[in-house]
């Protein structure tokens, strides 16, 4: 199969506060893949292609705010938690720049 991505995906296990927005709903997920582009959380109920999100992540010690809308969800196979591909589509944080890229060069080898 052909890879479309423009972008590495990141193996992660970040924890992340999910803002659903429309319901003002914040709820717990885990990020389990990361890139410039995109992220995959695992989070405990199905949302809906196309619902815009927030995403608080803490990436080495930094909060960082990731806007996103939903691409895809699937449940886990055997488990009640479901799985998200969103697209970022804005990206906010008060911290240091450098440290950020630091963390997604290790990646990278």
């Amino acid at each position: 199969m052909e890879e479309r991505r423009e972008h590495c995906r990141y193996p992660v296990a970040l924890p992340a506060k999910v803002i659903i927005f429309g319901t003002q709903e914040a709820c717990e997920g885990i990020v389990t893949d990361i890139s410039f582009s995109g992220v995959r959380f695992v989070y405990d109920e199905k949302i809906n292609e196309g619902q815009a999100l927030e995403l608080v992540v803490s990436i080495d010690g930094q909060d960082v705010k990731m806007k996103a809308v939903v691409v895809w969800s699937a449940r886990l196979e055997g488990q009640i938690k479901v799985q998200h591909g969103v697209k970022i589509t804005g990206v906010d944080f008060d911290g240091d720049r450098l440290r950020l890229e630091l963390f997604f060069k290790k990646f990278q080898g």
